[in-house]
């Protein structure tokens, strides 16, 4: 078995509904539509095991492919207009908006076309 082997997590990763994973200091936080869990296991383990299900969008998130409704471009709120734009995943049924590392942004941009 790999490093993931919660029947907790099992269950969550199984889910169509499952969103996003954050990044935080030693724990992961999990969304789905319903509910968030905590979990112990870094998002590289996650990124790593689960590579067909998510994709990693930042330093401290991975999203799951299906969610992605699409992207769009947004200008920082209170910048000057010299401010650098950035790209969001804009996820189905989820008003929220998740940035995109330029880092990441090349991986992520063919996902939806």
């Amino acid at each position: 078995p790999g490093p993931i082997d919660t029947p907790m997590l099992r269950t969550f990763v199984a889910r169509p509904d499952q969103q996003s994973t954050h990044g935080m200091d030693k724990e992961e936080l999990v969304r789905t539509r319903e509910r968030e869990y905590l979990i112990e296991e870094s998002l590289t383990s996650l990124e790593d095991e689960f590579s067909d299900r998510f994709v990693r969008i930042h330093r401290n998130a991975l999203v799951a492919r299906p969610s992605i409704a699409g992207f769009e471009r947004v200008t920082p709120e209170g910048e000057s207009e010299t401010g650098d734009p950035y790209w969001q995943v804009v996820l189905r049924d989820v008003s929220e908006r998740l940035p995109v590392s330029r880092r990441q942004w090349s991986t992520v941009k063919n996902l939806v076309t």
